[in-house]
């Protein structure tokens, strides 16, 4: 784990991990429940939950013939 941003609209955490994708988690009525994963990836490390536009921004190198980029990820 490398980064976690917090969606309070959804309670969602979104857990970003340098593996290549985000973990996605849902606080229920008494415990977490794991979503899902959304791939990134490998060395995506850091990310940026912007409320206002209620999307996860996701910072993810370069690798192989692809440049860096920001991934960006709109909550549903």
């Amino acid at each position: 784990m490398d980064d976690i941003c917090f969606d309070p609209k959804r309670r969602r955490v979104y857990v970003i991990g340098g593996a290549g994708a985000v973990s996605v988690f849902s606080l229920g009525q008494r415990q977490w429940q794991h979503l899902g994963d959304v791939p990134t990836g490998i060395g995506a490390r850091t990310g940026f939950w912007c409320e206002n536009r209620d999307a996860l921004y996701v910072a993810a190198p370069a690798d192989g013939e692809r440049p860096p980029r920001l991934l960006a990820f709109h909550a549903a």
